[in-house]
């Protein structure tokens, strides 16, 4: 192999006894299928594809070593029937090359007694935003308990061939609640400060006690819990020094807790935002640092581990958009990665969601579908032409030329993506360029004949053996009176125009395509007049009336209802603190060149603005599907097919099921 573009990433390394062959590590994630024993085989399916994409290892999503612990779909290890399936897991992982940490955990508050059918245990009763549940403050002899449970569940991970243990004490789980001034209120021995300590330190120390010389000990300490009362770093370079002197061989560093107002994983989260703390952290300890939050491409992973910045990066849902994701590393094509947009659409969502859903992934349809998608090429080579080049066309024509097929991808615009362009130029969607670019290179090194500026012919679709359409959707026009004869634009009109920022629009419609222009025309007006942005920035009273505002009308009660479980309070803070007007509940009465007329209660109201753009929804395009009926072999995916429910995770789910169906 050629000397690595990243020599410092792909470097060997060790977690104490563990030996690595370079620095890329799959974090801890669930996939919302742990503990079901009939799901056991995909699972398995999913870590060995990842073993053979060059994972160095692999840690588990969080296994509970109490049923109090149980948060959500996991493993418990006071099931013997979870503890066969993880030794099953175990040894399917080292059968494929691999190595295998197994997380250790116990959610406190964070479980729900729906769940566990009894009341939560944490440090103190405090209620949790994130569950609305009071917990039961524990007696010390259940502090022994859990201790003692730690202690088995590190015994039983040595004893089913796991490679490492990491105990997670971070995200504001068990062990990082008896850390906390804000949940931990005891008065007794395992009060304050040091009396959290006191229960960490022993619980740690079991967890060595049972654990084999040659096996690594991780710890995940919360870096910055991001909570309205935290110790300060001071105390969490003493519990880091604490952890190491017990025997931790590695500090994975977390961030923030699921209550926290400050996000941490989803895109509006700068790349990198938080290895600042993992880099203090490191500074202060004798034991490797693993960093993984918003680390997403080589080139950043690489400079970090060469300016000594931390030791090992350990991304996790990189893993569900690329199960390649180290092994294009360590081979040089860094170029050709499926980047993690950070969406949390198909993962993160669905893990909160209650109950959970199995894992997935928007721009890798193929995630936690391994043993039912395998990638085989097709008993027969069958021309197919694909219309249509957003999600699903782009994943359609993917799939099928994996299988062999002979495939021509036609494009109207003079470019691939489809809408995938146009949300791209939404503030902090610009990931998409980098889904866009890598269908691209794909479809190139599948010999994908690409054609764009070109709408076929139905003389020419009925040559092939098998059509996609991927024809998606085109805006909904509603009927609104309008002044002077005045014609709205639509959305897709303004992506294609710059020239109208920095404008005033009135947006009509509170979908996910008004909001996003909302904070799209707000955003940039922000960067235009730059006295609101500065003032905002150094905590100065607000300037008045230096940014135009951005109206955003709906009929809605409230607007944004069907935004994600983790992102939809980033956005919907976003718009306040931009500015947006948001009317709620109100008709149209009329729209003119220089504003709109509404009504909420019989009294017209005036909205003025420098134009007005329909985000009122979205209509099918299927103007080939008839024309092709009975003429050839034909599939419709993807917003064409049903405009209901559409969203690009189910645009490239569909897409990549045509093609991989033929």
């Amino acid at each position: 192999m050629p000397s690595s573009i990243y020599p410092y990433l792909t470097q060997p390394g060790q977690l104490g006894p563990l030996y690595l062959p370079h620095r890329m590590l799959m974090g801890a994630m669930h996939l919302g299928i742990e503990g079901d024993h009939q799901m056991l085989s995909q699972l398995i399916a999913f870590y060995r594809e990842r073993v053979q994409g060059g994972a160095a290892l692999i840690t588990t999503g969080g296994v509970a070593v109490h049923p109090t612990g149980v948060e959500g779909q996991m493993f418990c290890l006071t099931s013997r029937g979870h503890q066969h399936d993880l030794e099953q897991l175990a040894l399917a992982t080292h059968q494929a090359g691999g190595k295998i940490a197994l997380q250790l955990f116990h959610g406190g508050r964070y479980s729900r007694s729906e769940e566990i059918g009894q009341a939560t245990w944490a440090p103190s009763a405090i209620a949790s935003k994130l569950t609305r549940e009071v917990p039961t403050a524990m007696h010390p002899s259940q502090i022994q308990e859990i201790i003692e449970s730690y202690g088995r569940a590190a015994h039983f991970a040595s004893e089913a061939g796991f490679d490492a243990v990491e105990i997670m004490g971070a995200e504001g789980y068990l062990l990082n609640q008896f850390v906390s001034p804000m949940v931990n209120h005891r008065t007794d021995a395992y009060g304050g400060w040091e009396g959290g300590m006191a229960f960490i330190d022993d619980m740690t120390a079991a967890v060595r006690r049972n654990l084999p010389a040659d096996r690594a000990l991780i710890f995940r300490i919360s870096g910055w819990d991001l909570m309205p009362e935290e110790y300060d770093l001071a105390h969490v370079f003493a519990l880091a020094q604490r952890l190491v002197a017990i025997g931790v061989n590695a500090l994975n560093i977390g961030i923030g807790w699921h209550e926290s107002s400050v996000p941490t994983v989803a895109q509006h989260v700068p790349p990198g935002a938080f290895v600042q703390i993992a880099t203090a952290i490191r500074q202060h300890v004798s034991v490797p640092v693993i960093a993984s939050n918003r680390i997403a491409h080589h080139d950043q992973a690489n400079f970090l581990i060469q300016h000594a910045r931390v030791d090992f990066v350990a991304p996790a849902r990189s893993w569900l958009a690329d199960p390649d994701w180290a092994a294009k590393g360590m081979n040089n094509r860094p170029g050709v990665i499926n980047p993690c947009i950070a969406c949390n659409q198909a993962c993160l969502d669905r893990i909160f969601n209650r109950p959970p859903r199995p894992v997935g992934c928007m721009v890798n349809p193929r995630t936690g579908r391994e043993r039912e998608l395998p990638m085989a090429q097709g008993h027969r080579q069958k021309t197919v032409a694909v219309v249509g080049s957003g999600p699903g066309g782009m994943a359609a024509a993917r799939a099928a030329a994996l299988r062999g097929h002979h495939v021509v991808l036609f494009e109207a615009a003079d470019d691939i993506g489809g809408q995938l362009r146009w949300a791209a130029r939404i503030p902090w969607k610009h990931v998409f360029w980098g889904t866009i670019g890598y269908y691209r290179h794909e479809l190139l090194r599948l010999n994908v004949a690409i054609r764009c500026a070109i709408e076929p012919t139905i003389e020419e679709l009925i040559t092939f053996d098998h059509v996609i359409l991927a024809t998606g959707v085109r805006p909904r026009i509603p009927s609104i009176p309008a002044i002077n004869g005045y014609t709205p634009l639509t959305y897709a009109q303004v992506l294609e125009m710059p020239e109208l920022l920095p404008g005033r629009p009135v947006i009509i419609g509170g979908g996910g395509i008004g909001i996003d222009l909302a904070l799209y025309f707000a955003i940039h007006q922000g960067s235009f007049m730059g006295v609101e942005a500065f003032f905002r920035g150094f905590g100065l009273p607000s300037s008045t009336n230096t940014m135009p505002p951005v109206t955003l009308v709906t009929r809605q009660a409230r607007l944004g209802t069907a935004l994600g479980r983790t992102t939809g309070w980033i956005i919907r803070d976003a718009l306040n603190k931009w500015r947006v007007a948001i009317e709620t509940e109100v008709q149209i009465l009329h729209v003119a060149l220089d504003g709109v007329t509404i009504t909420r209660h019989g009294d017209p109201e005036w909205i003025p603005g420098d134009f007005t753009i329909l985000c009122t929804g979205q209509e099918a395009n299927r103007d080939l599907e008839g024309a092709l009926q009975g003429k050839v072999s034909v599939q419709t995916v993807g917003g064409a097919r049903e405009t209901r429910g559409l969203d690009a995770v189910r645009a490239f789910r569909e897409g990549f099921e045509a093609g991989n169906a033929l």
